[in-house]
C-alpha cells in the first residue's frame, strides 16, 4: 500500500526486550491488527508471555525498543505516527511473544504537498471523530515509568484484558459501550507534544532510543472513557544544541553533553481519539 512505512518489531533478546525490522505495510501488518482485534478475551493474555526454557517458567513482555535504524529521520512532510496494537498470530506461541505494537509512519505520496496517495490509507484516511486539538502526551518521572511498569507486571493475567477495555461512546454523543484499545495518533493534534519533541530532535543521529515500556495505571476508570493499560513511551536524544525548555517539567536521566532521556504517558488513545477507520 502506497504511502505508508511501517516499523515492525520482532523478537531481540529473549524475554527482554524486542527491536524492530522496517517494511512496507502488507497484507501481513493488516491481518496482524485485525487479530488484535478480534482475539477472544479469555486468550489475550497469553501473547503477552513466553516460555523461558532455563526457568522452565513463563514470563511477561515489559519493553519493546522501536528505534529506528541510525540516520534515520521523519520526513518533514508527514502525516503524523501511529502506535496500532497487533498480533503476529491469531493464537498464542510458547516460543514467542505473539502481541506487536506497529508504528506507522504516515507520509504523503507525490511530488507535490497537495498530491494525494493514489490508494487510501487503510490507517490513516477521514477526518478524526474527536475534534479536540493539541491534547495528549505528557512528560513523566521515571519514578511513574518503575509504577506503572511494575503494575503490568503483577497483574493478574486474567485482568490483562480489562487493562485494554474502557467504556468509549460510538462517535459524537454517542452511547457509550465496550470497546477495546486500538491504539494511539501522534501528530500536530493528537499527542503533539510528543510528536514535537519527535520533530525537534529530527535530524540524522539524535533520536538515539525508542522504546515502549507496557504499564498499567490503576488510577485510571474504564467507566470513565479512560483505558488502565498505560504505556509509556522513552525518547532518548542527543541534545547537541537543544535548549533547556525541550525538558522542562520532567526527570531526564543519564543526561550529559550529549544525551538527555525523557518520558511521555497520558496519551490519548484510539478509541476515541481516532481517524474515521479506527
Amino acid at each position: 500500500m502506497k504511502g505508508v512505512t511501517i516499523w515492525v518489531i520482532h523478537i531481540d533478546k529473549p524475554f527482554k526486550l524486542i527491536t524492530f525490522k522496517q517494511q512496507n505495510m502488507s497484507l501481513e501488518n493488516t491481518t496482524s491488527i485485525d487479530n488484535w482485534r478480534r482475539c477472544d478475551i479469555n486468550q489475550l493474555a497469553h501473547h503477552f508471555h513466553i516460555y523461558n526454557q532455563d526457568s522452565r517458567q513463563f514470563e511477561r513482555v515489559g519493553v519493546f525498543d522501536l528505534t529506528p535504524p541510525k540516520g534515520t529521520i521523519i520526513p518533514k512532510r508527514n502525516d503524523g505516527l501511529e502506535i496500532r496494537m497487533s498480533l503476529t498470530s491469531p493464537d498464542s506461541k510458547p516460543e514467542t511473544v505473539t502481541f506487536q505494537p506497529l508504528i506507522v509512519l504516515r507520509v504523503p505520496v507525490g511530488d507535490k504537498p497537495e498530491e494525494e496517495s493514489e490508494e487510501p490509507n487503510i490507517l490513516s484516511n477521514g477526518k478524526p471523530l474527536y475534534s479536540t486539538s493539541n491534547v495528549g502526551a505528557a512528560k513523566v518521572p521515571k519514578q511513574y515509568l518503575e509504577t506503572v511498569s511494575s503494575n503490568w507486571q503483577a497483574l493478574d493475567q486474567a485482568k490483562i484484558d480489562d487493562a485494554f477495555l474502557a467504556m468509549i461512546p460510538l462517535g459524537l454523543g454517542g452511547n457509550a459501550v465496550l470497546q477495546r484499545l486500538s491504539g494511539y495518533i501522534i501528530n500536530s493534534e493528537y499527542n503533539k507534544s510528543l510528536y514535537d519533541f519527535l520533530m525537534a530532535h529530527n535530524q540524522p543521529g539524535q533520536l538515539k532510543k525508542l522504546k515502549l515500556h507496557l504499564g498499567v495505571d490503576f488510577n485510571k476508570r474504564p467507566d470513565n472513557e479512560e483505558f488502565q493499560f498505560a504505556p509509556v513511551v522513552e525518547v532518548r536524544v542527543k541534545t547537541g544544541e537543544a535548549k533547556l525548555k525541550d525538558f522542562e517539567g520532567t526527570t531526564i536521566v543519564d543526561i550529559n553533553d550529549d544525551e538527555a532521556t525523557v518520558y511521555f504517558q497520558y496519551m490519548r488513545p484510539c478509541p476515541p481519539f481516532c481517524n474515521s477507520t479506527g
